[in-house]
């Protein structure tokens, strides 16, 4: 036995085939090297869904034909050695999977859940989850979805790791949920479950329950909404009836980027949406939806426009100019910079009174706006897209840096000089602004707002990001350093080069 375990715990998958059972000192052989990127990632997909324990550090080779993968005692992957025979290496072939848009019979899903449920242990957490899925499955009618579905149920039916299994269950049961509630399938979105997950929901909720108003009870057209609620949100019904539609497939385009099934959504789901949804006629509609697709398809971007009317003019001229601000990015970094999955210009973020943009950390850096105009993304896309590139997030900060005198607190008072409170009766800490350092720095590439600058000295993240919407041509060596130990990319400097 291997560092790895037993026979038939783990597995590769390579090309059509799945290796099973392998061990610390088992061999794999590719006659393909033109397959290196696809063994390359199932592996690295595997490690990072913990089907491999901690012990093994997965490397990246060069790999010519006829080298080979080699666990050389669990500690390294991509080794090319001369050719030897596998060594306890069992092959296989996967389910195959059925051809796109073929119909998948509920009776032949259905099939392969019951199979699912038969081997898990009564009342375990798998089981509760599949079953549950079972009539949710039955109310889905694209063919497409369907397949993708009997893949991930035959994917769950083989996988050997319990905390795997369970895992792919619960995406599965997303987005076998969020088309449903796409669809309209669901009598009420389940508001209390999905604010949990979203910074917007949770604000509005809040800032209802403050008018005595439950969230949900916004959707009942039967309820009176104050006077005032209506006067400065009158589409606020039809805002979040649209969010409760979108919610669910937004998030899983966020979760998993470029995917086929994210594509699919967005193309087949919220694309065709739009035309009915806008107030305008159906040759601009379709024309509106061209520009989406292009830029999704230059940039992997999935731009969310408001619900309701759309002003052309301000659609075209955030169009513009969110492409050529990527585009300065993509030739800055040559190709590296990190792009959000989503833009998204929900009604809601405008319900919840946000005033700029704001990166969705849990969510591969996908950003959100409350209104699709040029003046706000020019104010604040660049600040965003440093956030999603951020190489730091405010860990690793080399020691060097006293972060407590690069931003310095100070005890809030209030007018009698008395210490400001919390609820605990412990003392309100507030930014002390004439000690915090690099003002001047800042100042000098153009950043002179005090607002700004205070902000930036929040902490190392925010630091970079407000830095970023300056002219950093201007930097002092110096200044130039400390953002690149904070965390922005150096390549974000070539924007100043004789190259750029």
């Amino acid at each position: 036995m291997g560092i790895l375990g037993k026979i038939g715990r783990y597995a590769i998958k390579y090309g059509k085939k799945l290796y099973r059972g392998l061990t610390a000192t088992d061999t794999i052989v590719l006659q393909k090297p033109n397959k290196l990127n696809s063994i390359w990632q199932s592996v690295k997909d595997a490690y990072n869904n913990s089907i491999f324990g901690p012990d093994l550090v997965v490397l990246k080779s060069s790999a010519k034909p006829n080298s080979e993968f080699i666990l050389n005692g669990g500690k390294s992957l991509g080794v090319a050695k001369p050719v030897i025979k596998p060594i306890n290496v069992i092959e296989r072939q996967i389910p195959k999977a059925p051809k796109p848009f073929q119909i998948v019979e509920n009776t032949e899903l259905d099939n392969i859940i019951d199979k699912c449920i038969g081997r898990c242990a009564n009342g375990s957490r798998l089981a509760a989850i599949l079953s549950d899925c079972k009539p949710k499955i039955q109310l889905i009618e694209d063919k497409k979805v369907r397949a993708f579905i009997q893949n991930e149920l035959l994917a769950i039916s083989n996988e050997k790791s319990r905390w795997g299994s369970i895992g792919r269950a619960e995406k599965l049961e997303r987005l076998v949920d969020s088309i449903n509630q796409f669809n309209e399938h669901y009598s009420a979105f389940r508001w209390s479950k999905y604010a949990k997950e979203d910074s917007s929901i949770t604000k509005l909720s809040k800032d209802l329950r403050k008018k005595g108003i439950d969230i949900a009870d916004v959707m009942n057209k039967d309820k009176r909404l104050p006077e005032e609620l209506l006067a400065n949100h009158a589409t606020i019904r039809e805002d979040l009836a649209n969010e409760a539609r979108l919610f669910g497939i937004r998030k899983y385009m966020c979760e998993f980027p470029n995917s086929e099934m994210s594509n699919h959504l967005y193309n087949e789901y919220y694309l065709k949406l739009l035309p009915e949804r806008m107030s305008l006629n159906p040759k601009a509609a379709r024309e509106v939806v061209e520009e989406l697709k292009a830029l999704d398809k230059k940039y992997g971007v999935k731009v969310i426009i408001p619900s309701g009317e759309v002003k052309l003019k301000d659609f075209y001229e955030s169009m513009d100019f969110i492409e050529q601000e990527l585009e300065q990015w993509h030739k800055w970094s040559g190709g590296k910079a990190k792009f959000p999955p989503v833009l998204n210009f929900s009604g809601v973020s405008e319900l919840c009174l946000y005033n700029r943009g704001f990166c969705e950390w849990g969510y591969n850096g996908a950003i959100r706006y409350p209104q699709m105009t040029k003046q706000r993304l020019e104010r604040s896309l660049r600040h965003e897209l440093t956030h999603a590139n951020d190489l730091k997030h405010g860990n690793n900060i080399p020691e060097k840096y006293n972060l407590d005198e690069i931003f310095p607190q100070k005890v809030k008072t209030k007018a009698n000089g008395e210490p400001v409170l919390d609820s605990k009766g412990v003392k309100v800490m507030e930014l002390d602004y004439t000690k915090c350092k690099y003002v001047e720095d800042f100042k000098r590439i153009g950043i002179t707002s005090e607002s700004s600058i205070r902000y930036a000295h929040t902490n190392t993240k925010e630091f970079i990001a407000v830095a970023s919407q300056g002219d950093l041509s201007k930097c002092t060596p110096e200044f130039k350093q400390v953002l690149i130990d904070f965390g922005m990319p150096e390549w974000r400097f070539n924007a100043y080069s004789a190259a750029a």
